[in-house]
């Protein structure tokens, strides 16, 4: 079955791309399942992606969290993702549960401190 026609007004409403995205590749694995990937290296996070992959739709990441974090390294994230059809997104808030505040504001990326 088409996305379009398993969606129907949810897709025919939503002119988004990305949403369209999500929409295909979440009938084409019969699945809705977004996996928080709080994981603290580029090695973990590639490796979970390996193993749940095929059933997974999505990945939502912290890199702030991942402590070996660089751009070089983070491609075989983005690779391994491609490879199994997997959207990726970058979960960035700035008012998050205690621990994951904590974590990102002390993380791989500074941001300026805010008055």
């Amino acid at each position: 079955m088409k996305a379009e026609d398993a969606w129907g007004a949810r897709w025919a409403n939503c002119a988004h791309p990305l949403s369209h995205q999500f929409m295909s590749i979440a009938c084409e694995k019969e699945s809705l399942v977004v996996l928080a990937a709080d994981l603290p290296t580029v090695e973990e996070i590639v490796q979970i992606i390996e193993d749940v992959g095929d059933h997974v739709c999505a990945l939502k990441t912290h890199v702030d969290m991942v402590e070996d974090f660089n751009l070089e390294d983070w491609g075989d994230v983005v690779d391994a993702a491609r490879s199994k059809g997997m959207l990726l997104f970058e979960d960035r808030k700035f008012a998050d549960i205690g621990r994951v505040a904590k974590t990102q504001m002390g993380g791989a990326i500074r941001y300026p401190r805010m008055v």
